[in-house]
C-alpha cells in the first residue's frame, strides 16, 4: 500500500495506482516477449535444416 500527504496534513492510503499496475503489466508483456522470441528461433532452427 501506498501512503500520501494531503494539503490538510492527513495521510490517506491509495490502495490502487499505476506503480501497483506496472508490474503485473510488465510480467504479461515479459510473457510475450518470451513467446515470440522463442517462435523467431523455431523459425531460424527450420531454415537452417534446410540448407
Amino acid at each position: 500500500m501506498y501512503q500520501s500527504l494531503n494539503l490538510s496534513g492527513e495521510t490517506a492510503v491509495s490502495e490502487k495506482g499505476i506503480g501497483m499496475l506496472l508490474p503485473l503489466v510488465s510480467i504479461v508483456l515479459l510473457a510475450l516477449a518470451n513467446k515470440a522470441i522463442k517462435k523467431d528461433e523455431d523459425l531460424v532452427k527450420s531454415v537452417d535444416r534446410l540448407r
